[in-house]
């Protein structure tokens, strides 16, 4: 078995928020502070410390052409086509 996370360890991998230093972790508190966690977990049960990696956002990009190249880049978390960013390429 691995050692449970701390906080500030998450925070070292996740680098968002605010950790409390020396305060184990749970999954929620891990996701709070940029983390994935892998594994199955219940979002107040304490995480391994070998089950975190940092949560990288993820992309899609849409193509689409004419007399420019436009794609259009939104994060997974967006809603809607007001978040996209029109990107054109000449």
């Amino acid at each position: 078995m691995s050692k449970i996370a701390t906080e500030q360890e998450a925070y070292n991998i996740g680098k968002l928020g605010a950790p409390v230093t020396n305060k184990c972790c749970t999954k929620e508190r891990a996701e709070e502070l940029g983390c994935k966690v892998n594994g199955s977990y219940s979002s107040n049960q304490l995480v391994q410390l070998s089950d975190l990696t940092k949560n990288l956002p993820e992309y899609n990009i849409y193509i689409g052409s004419s007399n420019a190249l436009n794609y259009m880049v939104s994060n997974k978390e967006s809603h809607g086509a007001r978040n996209f960013k029109i990107l054109t390429l000449y």
